[in-house]
């Protein structure tokens, strides 16, 4: 299998992971696997500079996952009620209550349990 069918290949099966959840789980469950669905996305991205072979690129892909994965953990709160992710437009402050439901997002916590 080519680089490229491979990597655009675990890249569908995220996206389509991702849909199903966001259909079909319930809140809680959006709020336990939504760390580890970003972790698994930088991961992808990682492994492809590996494979591309070369040094800058895994540099570069490594700060980009990195710092995507950091902001989404201090910007992003997944709400408890309703389940829906929010996210301020300007990345700060954090959102204290939900955008569809009104529920306070300071009792959901952080964004996994």
């Amino acid at each position: 299998m080519k680089f490229g069918t491979a990597f655009l290949a675990i890249w569908a099966s995220l996206a389509i992971a991702s849909g199903l959840m966001y259909v079909f789980a319930s809140p809680k469950t959006r709020r336990e696997f939504w760390m580890p669905m970003q972790i698994i996305a930088a991961l992808a991205l990682v492994t492809a500079a590996i494979l591309i072979n070369e040094s800058t690129a895994l540099i570069g892909f490594s700060v980009f996952a990195a710092l995507v994965i950091m902001l989404n953990a201090v910007t992003i709160r997944i709400c408890a009620q309703c389940g829906l992710s929010n996210r301020n437009t300007f990345f700060f402050p954090v959102p204290k209550f939900c955008n569809r439901c009104g529920h306070s997002l300071e009792q959901a916590g952080k964004t996994h349990s």
